[in-house]
């Protein structure tokens, strides 16, 4: 693999980077769609009781970026991490599972907004996952990445 790849949309460069950086932080709605990211979700990066976060319907998850205004939250599938009832930051229902051999795509409901998370057979055994069956998601932090929402305008 390359040490350094870039995206390209219509003939414009959209991203260069490592392919790690490309992946986990793209810097464009395009790029994630692109690298397969399986969760972005359109909201708002706001304050709340002195914190900025992310808003996306019911859903409020920590923002470490030094603007707010509208926002895209890129949350790969296989980082989202899905626990049992109770255990998990955010209560969760599962609305469709896809059984693959090594794997299995989960997506679950969580304050309003639709998520997909990856599992293995087992995870999916022992935590009973099955569609209409409550879980509980940990999003965490580190690997929710923030972008402007495109054209938006952002304050500081």
């Amino acid at each position: 693999m390359a040490d350094r790849i870039a995206i390209f949309s219509a003939g414009t460069i959209l991203q260069v980077g490592t392919p790690d950086e490309v992946f986990h932080r793209p810097n464009a709605r395009f790029v994630a769609t692109f690298t397969g990211c399986g969760n972005l979700l359109a909201g708002e990066v706001t304050s709340r009781e002195g914190r900025t976060v992310f808003v996306a319907g019911g859903l409020s998850v920590p923002a470490e970026v030094p603007w707010q205004g509208p926002a895209d939250l890129v949350l790969r599938a296989e980082e989202l991490v899905v626990r049992p009832v109770g255990e998990g930051a955010v209560a969760a229902k599962v609305v469709r599972l896809t059984r693959g051999e090594r794997y299995h795509r989960v997506w679950l409901q969580a304050d309003g907004v639709e998520l997909e998370a990856v599992c293995t057979p087992d995870q999916v055994r022992e935590l009973g996952l099955a569609p209409g069956r409550p879980a509980s998601l940990d999003l965490p932090p580190s690997r929710c990445h923030l972008l402007p929402s495109e054209g938006a305008q952002t304050e500081v």
